[in-house]
């Protein structure tokens, strides 16, 4: 959880989770999630996998804020804000979107 914070940033964490800072505090502490939230942290954890790998994090702050056509104009934060549990639809589009956004940042496009 907390490398979580430390990658995402609390404010974008806490934003995304829907969750108060104060929860977050707790988790941080307790390790414990509902199952819900469990879903939620493994798949940002898959996804900043990819996107913090070889990047900066205000780089890819930058990428999780920006409007995506293939998302329907939505900014991935957005998309994952949607709903409580992603589609695996939208979890593959999601990550597809991740792999591109670090394959043309290393220059493999």
């Amino acid at each position: 959880m907390t490398l979580l914070a430390e990658r995402y940033g609390r404010p974008l964490l806490v934003r995304q989770l829907g969750i108060s800072p104060e929860r977050l505090t707790h988790l941080e502490s307790s390790g414990l999630a509902d199952e819900r939230l469990f879903d939620q942290l493994t798949f940002l954890d898959e996804l900043g996998g990819i996107l913090f790998a070889q990047h900066p994090k205000r780089l890819v702050r930058r990428w999780l804020l920006t409007v995506h056509p293939s998302l329907g104009g939505k900014a991935p934060i957005s998309a994952l804000q949607e709903q409580p549990r992603l589609s695996e639809e939208s979890k593959k589009m999601l990550l597809q979107l991740a792999h591109d956004f670090a394959d043309a940042r290393l220059g493999h496009f």
